[in-house]
């Protein structure tokens, strides 16, 4: 069986979210950062001493707090959300974001 011509080796919806320009960058992100937290992990097991797994524990977190914060600014809000709650204005925007625009005269069959 032949693959399709869109196929794609990994599918991950942020990847069909966002315009085309970022597509491969949050691809990519989306892929590395278990490689590089595992040399981080790698690099803490090195550096601190092995009586000392507290402030491992503590050093280990400050990666997830510092991409929990940039993700609470950056994401946006989810349109299932925006729509059930009756604001389709809003809504309008976050999917227009997205990789195909929605045309206004379809707006209303939402």
């Amino acid at each position: 069986m032949r693959p399709r011509k869109n196929y794609d080796l990994v599918f991950t919806p942020e990847k069909r979210a966002h315009p085309g320009y970022r597509r491969v960058l949050l691809g990519t992100l989306s892929q590395i950062m278990f490689p590089l937290g595992e040399v981080y992990a790698g690099i803490l097991y090195i550096l601190v001493p092995v009586d000392q797994w507290r402030l491992m524990i503590v050093l280990g977190s400050i990666p997830p707090f510092i991409f929990l914060t940039i993700a609470w600014f950056m994401l946006l809000e989810s349109p299932i959300f925006l729509a059930q709650h009756g604001r389709f204005d809003e809504c309008y925007k976050v999917l227009n974001r997205g990789s195909v625009p929605i045309p206004v005269d379809k707006q209303n069959q939402i």
